[in-house]
Formats: structure tokens, sequence, C-alpha cells
């Protein structure tokens, strides 16, 4: 309009007002602004990012400051602020929500035989620097068909419900020990305990299963090996500790 008016302002705003009747019309002043700031390099208006509102970013990191567990589910209930917004928040403050990760625990006593042991094994390896090869380190681990299911990850998509169901027979529980164990580069194992692991099957397998899962491991090492397990009770029992001495 401004090229066919000829840098014409007042022609210009009559002929904005009758080309558009519905429009507001600027008049011949603001045509002539945007003109000298179309020239000079500075029309185009640039709108400053802003994230959420500083009050709502401090209520959200102080939340998850005193209870690093907290949920964004529990932040909208707690402080009304929408989980997306929380969200928002914490990545753009770094904050990632990191999972738990499930650890052996320590009795007192542990601490002091743990400390002895690795005394022990330090003077082991400083008069062999080959001794951890010579560790048959073994453990035992059981097997149940009573493991929960995260539902969380669980996913079924579909334009309609299709009432996915996994069946679960807690009726007809089982469960099963499985033994393993390494040696310098071999791997030993695994064997399964098909009945419940005590003394007298554990001796068994000391005396019977443990040479034949051995016999792909070199004779060498064989000779010169120790063999570490853990305190479970059968490894205390009296037969499987008169065996081993």
């Amino acid at each position: 309009i401004i090229g066919e008016a000829r840098s014409n302002y007042s022609l210009a705003e009559r002929l904005y007002a009758q080309k558009f009747p519905n429009r507001r019309h600027p008049d011949r002043r603001t045509m002539q602004r945007l003109c000298t700031r179309a020239e000079q390099g500075i029309l185009k208006r640039v709108r400053k990012k802003t994230g959420p509102a500083e009050r709502k970013s401090v209520t959200v990191l102080a939340a998850a400051t005193v209870n690093p567990q907290i949920s964004t589910r529990q932040i909208e209930k707690d402080h009304g602020i929408p989980k997306s917004t929380a969200n928002r928040i914490f990545k753009s403050n770094k904050f990632h929500p990191y999972h738990i990760h499930m650890t052996q625990k320590l009795e007192e006593g542990d601490f002091p035989r743990r400390l002895g042991f690795c005394n022990w094994m330090q003077g082991q390896i400083d008069a062999n620097p080959a001794f951890d090869e010579q560790v048959l380190f073994s453990d035992e681990a059981t097997f149940t068909n009573r493991g929960d299911v995260n539902r969380h990850n669980c996913h079924y998509y579909s334009d309609i419900n299709p009432h996915w169901k996994r069946h679960r027979e807690f009726q007809r529980q089982w469960s099963i020990n499985v033994w393993a164990g390494i040696v310098g580069d071999y791997i030993v194992g695994p064997f399964f305990f098909e009945e419940h692991l005590n003394g007298a099957n554990y001796l068994n397998f000391l005396q019977n299963e443990l040479p034949l899962l051995l016999r792909y491991v070199p004779g060498n090492t064989c000779r010169r090996m120790w063999f570490q397990q853990d305190g479970a009770p059968a490894h205390r029992s009296r037969l499987v500790k008169e065996y081993l001495n």
C-alpha cells in the first residue's frame, strides 16, 4: 500500500481503510514510523523467551531439596503447580530423576570383617600379583515365579481398550537356587539346585558336581585355586566346614 501511494502516508492511510474495512486502521504517523524502522532493519520484533515464573521455580526446587523423592504429582497437589510446569523447571535446572539401585544390606558386624578381608586380600596380592586370578568366586541366587510386574513399564497402544491382563499363578509357586562361579577368565556353572539349599545337598554339590564343572578350567589353576563362598547357612553347616577344612 505504501508503494501504491508512492510514499504518501495520508493517501496510504485512506487506501488501507478502503481495502481492509474490518481491520484496525493504522494512521499515517504509524505507517511512517514502521517504514523508518524497516529501512533501519529493526522492524522485526524480538520476543524474549521467558521460563516459568521465578516464584514457581523456587517453590518446585525447594520442594525437591526438602524431599528429593517427591513426585511432580505431589508437587501439583501441595502447591498447585502443574506437573508439566514442574518437569520443565526440573529440566531447565538440570535436575534428573535418578532411579534407585538395590544393594546388599550390611549388618553391624560386617564392616570389621570386610575390612579384615580387604587387608588380607591386599597382602596376598602383594605377595602374588596373580592371586585374584586363582580365586573361584561363587554365589547363589534364588529365582521364583512370584515377581511383581511394574505396570508403569507395560504399554499397549490401541484405539480401543483391549482390557489387557496378565495371569499370575500365585497358587502354584515355585523357586529354584542357581549356583555360578568365576575364576580367572573362566565362568564355572551354572548349577541348579532343584531342592531347597541345605548343608547336605550343598556338600553333595561340592563333592560330586563341582569337580565336573571345573573340567574345563586348566589343571594348574585348579591345583592353586582358592574357593570363596559367602556366609549362607548351608555354607556354614558342620558337614561342609569339615569337608572344606
